[in-house]
């Protein structure tokens, strides 16, 4: 027999029924898969701006080198996080998790690089405002993440 999701609390659960957090917790627990993936995505881009700032301000690496480092340690983070918290995938086997790497890898990836299509059409080409078309591109990766995430690499098996 299956549990249901919300039989099961974690620790978020539990911090959110704390204090001035529990008039919100109903709330938070009819969106909480969207709120976590957005609470991590947070984490993720403090992780990515920290390291380019360290390695780039601090240890003067190159900016395209101190950004591909930052972007692989905030990619892997949200790997782990993502898979762990958000979609609860509780499959470890080694085998699974490379899988679901390499297709988290090659998703963020793929957005990356719409991202750098549409700023280069639209910031570039056509001299639309960059941080406007930054802000809608990081929407259109966000979205595209969270539906390749949820439908296709960490999709749930109740089949086991």
């Amino acid at each position: 027999m299956f549990r249901e999701e919300n039989d099961v609390q974690d620790i978020f659960d539990k911090v959110m029924k704390i204090g001035i957090l529990k008039p919100i917790f109903p709330i938070y627990s009819r969106y909480k898969e969207g709120v976590l993936y957005l609470f991590f995505g947070g984490i993720t881009f403090s992780i990515g701006i920290c390291i380019y700032v360290l390695l780039f301000n601090v240890f003067a690496v190159h900016e395209l080198i101190s950004n591909f480092v930052s972007w692989i340690c905030g990619v892997t983070f949200s790997f782990f996080s993502t898979k762990k918290w958000v979609f609860k995938n509780s499959d470890w086997r080694w085998i699974i998790v490379i899988k679901q790497m390499i297709n988290f890898y090659m998703a963020r990836l793929a957005t990356l690089l719409l991202q750098e299509g549409l700023l280069f059409l639209f910031v570039t080409l056509l001299k639309w405002d960059g941080i406007k078309v930054k802000l809608c591109t990081e929407i259109i990766n966000i979205i595209i993440n969270y539906i390749v995430s949820k439908f296709i690499i960490f999709k749930r098996d109740f089949h086991e």
